[in-house]
């Protein structure tokens, strides 16, 4: 094959090895709730799955297999033949047993190597028995998991992104067994949106099993797949079109329903009814606020006596409302949940409530420290300790269906330089503590959200094992930056994470934060005559970083995702030029902010960004908004 051979279904980027053993000591995967046989007990033993373009192995699905089995099956085989050259091929149990096989999900050769009843959803398996190997898993998606697990911590693919993955190719493969290697995930839903994130194969690969919305356009309505989380109708802030509101005088922002009116539920109650008779694939259907504050809220004698009655929470008059719901639409439709919201206004948990298990409560961290995790933040914010007391709430209220929404994207800033991944770690593993069973992640939709790509693959990453240590970390970010910016990348940009990590490590801020000294303070220094001037040396200390970087890269296309990625140090630039001109109205600053944020967006055009900002295609903007970082923000627009 040649060097940059490419499948219908995807971009590959050859990697030529000697042997697969190679990657598995170059980099470390992490695996949850795992099993492993100890080598000591078994004779180790050499499975060469492939040796310079022939292979004794053969692809064994159940006589049984439906359709997506079958393109699982062909999945395996499409890689292992970009791989090795060879095409494996794929048989049913039906056929006579042999020494040299790849069982892929339940057949009659395996049925009791593993437990299918007992595991938890999703929990996949890859072993090795005698010469042949399994992979299977609960459900499709379990099986599917155990294939790209298998490729990946075994064969070494790498799914950086939907459209961009590393291939080794290698002749012969061999690995070395026995192996025998279960593993659960911790929450059973876990969700990203980011750009990109929401292509159904990628999600898959990275084991994410949310399908957001179900009967959207904007969101894939047929899973690779099936078997996913997935919404009927829209999946947030649905109370306006399941009402039948009236938009007030600014819009949605300031105004809820009363529920305790008759007449909004059996509204809203016909509205959910067709949601999920138009999507029968649902598993949840969402009855959420809309945004605003606790004045938006229905104000009658009924409504705020019930509030008084229940800790004076505004979440009781939600709670009630969806529960009813759930109440009387749950014998019709037992497999689904019944989704709402705490958030802002309603993050409170009641009193003297109970939530029905059909009901699902999504608590969102919204305003919280951006910087840090929420146990380890230093700063003494109320809404902090306010949001860790209704975590803790929440958690002792609900069993298997209390859920996350967090936040990776920095709306007011997208593009500026952040690197505060010990923050979603450390929160993320809070939540698996507190019992919190469902994750969603907000991401960037389609701006340039610093290091995006790493950002959406770690998160893949810690959505399936929260628990992973530093040293598995930050293995996922080498191996992220050598296969995706480029080989010999990762030592300077990994350099560039340490000092912005270290220039942030004492401020704090929230998403929607936009000045630059409330999270990377600009450093001003002052000539012999007086005059003050923006200091350089961070910022040449950044663009060194990205200049070694750049020296190492052979490939376009990597020298692309680089380009890219450098775009937040060049829009720090532009938010220091204007520091610059309003602490001492310079008018070179302000020349300089000009030309740097007309060649800002002249950059971002180059490398395919599509959003200046969440909501805001770069095909709106105009050069005055280039030219002025402050009219960037999300709240700016909004």
């Amino acid at each position: 094959m040649s060097q940059n051979s490419c499948l219908s279904f995807r971009r590959q980027i050859r990697l030529p090895m000697i042997c697969v053993l190679l990657v598995a000591a170059l980099f470390v995967f992490p695996l949850v709730s795992c099993t492993q046989a100890s080598p000591e007990k078994q004779p180790k033993i050499s499975l060469v799955l492939a040796e310079e373009g022939a292979s004794d192995y053969r692809v064994i699905l159940s006589a049984e297999a439906d359709e997506e089995l079958i393109e699982i099956a062909q999945e395996f085989v499409d890689y292992f033949t970009s791989i090795t050259g060879v095409t494996l091929p794929i048989e049913r149990d039906s056929s006579p047993e042999g020494a040299h096989e790849i069982l892929i999900g339940k057949t009659n050769r395996t049925a009791d190597r593993f437990d299918y009843e007992s595991n938890k959803s999703d929990t996949f398996c890859y072993q090795s028995i005698d010469r042949s190997i399994l992979l299977t898993g609960v459900g499709t998606r379990g099986v599917a998991y155990a294939v790209y697990a298998f490729l990946e911590e075994v064969c070494g693919v790498r799914y950086w992104t939907p459209d961009y993955e590393s291939v080794p190719e290698q002749s012969t493969l061999c690995v070395e067994g026995p192996f025998d290697v279960t593993s659960s995930p911790l929450f059973s839903m876990r969700d990203l949106n980011s750009a990109g994130s929401s292509d159904p194969k990628w999600m898959v690969k990275m084991r994410l099993n949310g399908r957001q919305s179900l009967g959207s356009e904007r969101f894939h309505k047929t899973p690779f797949v099936g078997g996913g989380v997935g919404y009927a109708g829209w999946w947030v802030h649905t109370i306006a079109s399941l009402a039948e509101m009236e938009e007030g005088e600014n819009g949605f922002w300031d105004i809820q329903p009363c529920l305790m009116d008759e007449g909004v539920y059996q509204t809203v109650l016909k509205n959910v009814r067709k949601w999920l008779q138009e999507n029968p694939d649902a598993s949840l259907v969402s009855i959420s606020q809309n945004d605003g504050d606790k004045n938006s809220m229905c104000q009658c004698e009924k409504c705020r006596a019930f509030v008084a009655e229940h800790g004076g929470a505004e979440s009781a008059l939600w709670i009630d409302f969806v529960s009813r719901i759930a109440e009387e639409l749950g014998d019709e439709y037992p497999h689904v949940r019944f989704d709402t919201l705490s958030y802002t206004f309603t993050r409170k948990a009641p009193t003297g409530l109970t939530v029905p298990n059909n009901v699902v409560v999504r608590i969102a961290p919204l305003r919280s420290c951006y910087r840090h995790g929420l146990m380890s933040c230093t700063q003494k914010d109320p809404q902090a300790e306010e949001l860790k007391e209704s975590l803790a709430a929440w958690g002792e209220l609900l069993t298997d269906n209390f859920h996350v929404w967090e936040y990776d994207a920095f709306f007011n800033e997208y593009w500026s330089p952040n690197v505060n991944y010990s923050r979603l770690r450390e929160n993320l593993k809070l939540y698996a503590d507190l019992g919190v069973s469902g994750m969603f992640i907000q991401g960037d939709s389609g701006a340039n959200n610093g290091f995006s790509e790493l950002r959406a693959y770690l998160n893949a990453k810690l959505l399936w094992d929260p628990t992973m240590d530093d040293e598995t970390f930050s293995s996922l970010v080498k191996d992220f930056c050598e296969g995706y910016y480029g080989t010999g990348t990762a030592v300077p940009l990994m350099r560039y994470m340490e000092l912005v990590d270290e220039k942030t490590k004492d401020t704090h801020y929230t998403i929607y934060a936009h000045t630059a000294d409330e999270y990377l303070p600009v450093d001003v220094t002052e000539s012999a005559s007086g005059t003050k001037m923006l200091d350089m040396s961070f910022l040449l200390e950044l663009r060194a970083c990205f200049d070694e970087a750049e020296k190492q890269v052979k490939d376009e296309e990597q020298l692309l995702h680089l380009k890219k990625a450098r775009l937040q140090i060049q829009y720090y630039e532009l938010l220091c030029y204007h520091y610059m001109e309003e602490a001492f109205d310079s008018k070179y600053y302000i020349a300089a902010r000009n030309d740097l944020g007309d060649r800002l967006y002249s950059n971002a055009k180059e490398v395919g960004i599509r959003e200046l900002r969440e909501g805001l295609p770069l095909s709106q903007t105009t050069t005055e908004t280039w030219r002025h970082p402050l009219m960037w923000n999300k709240e700016f627009w909004w």
